[in-house]
């Protein structure tokens, strides 16, 4: 069970890194993601699994 934990916890920390990035790096702000916000939901939840979707969202809502 604590290895899910992690495993989760390493997930949403990745979204949360990432978001960061893509903030600094390529000027995404926080009301272009809002207004696309299901579209990035979608593709990160794809490629990178839901913890880092729900991290990448909490950056920019400010969580």
């Amino acid at each position: 069970m604590l290895e899910l934990i992690a495993i989760v916890g390493v997930g949403y920390a990745a979204g949360h890194w990432a978001a960061s990035e893509a903030h600094k790096r390529f000027g995404l702000s926080a009301a272009s993601y809002k207004s696309n916000r299901w579209w990035w939901r979608a593709g990160i939840a794809a490629a990178a699994g839901v913890p880092a979707a729900v991290g990448f969202d909490d950056y920019f809502y400010g969580i």
